[in-house]
């Protein structure tokens, strides 16, 4: 067992969990899977999880806070441009269905929480998600099918 995934993205546990994110992932690059652990180079971090604690499937933090801040700015552009010919009916569903879209897109990404022991035996954790198609990979299945291949790693440490 070595397979490749080249396209992953990579978030840190603060990323995750932040209510002010813009971007979900902290890194995208590469990650490798072996019997030993896993193995993320990415083009700014590189992480190793080595003795694995847990893996579970999980969603990330919706940011609510990068939410109503995008909507104030969306709503004054739109007022700006359009003014007074600008529909109020048309301007609350624009907003109500761009939100509604990006909430179940949020809803529907799932991430692959990887819970390790760092080396000083501290527990940290590490978050992978199937970034290909800019992403639309993990939310069409390809992060279940990325943690299907981790899941093995935390069960042969149960049995060593």
């Amino acid at each position: 067992m070595d397979p490749q995934h080249s396209s992953v993205w990579y978030a840190t546990r603060k990323k995750i969990k932040s209510p002010t994110k813009m971007v979900v992932f902290s890194d995208r690059g590469a990650l490798q899977i072996s019997d030993d652990g896993l193995s993320f180079q990415g083009k700014k971090y590189t992480v190793s999880p080595k003795k694995v604690v847990s893996v579970a499937l999980v969603r990330q933090t919706i940011p609510w806070v990068s939410y109503l801040i995008v909507n104030a700015v969306v709503i004054a552009y739109l007022v700006g441009m359009y003014g007074r010919r600008m529909d109020p009916a048309l301007l609350i569903g624009i907003m109500v269905g761009a939100n509604f879209f990006g909430l179940a897109v949020g809803l529907l990404s799932k991430w692959i929480r990887v819970s390790y022991l760092d080396e000083s035996g501290q527990t940290d954790e590490a978050y992978f998600a199937d970034g290909s198609m800019l992403g639309w990979g993990g939310v069409f299945g390809g992060t279940r099918t990325l943690y299907q291949a981790i899941a093995p790693i935390e069960k042969s440490r149960e049995t060593k």
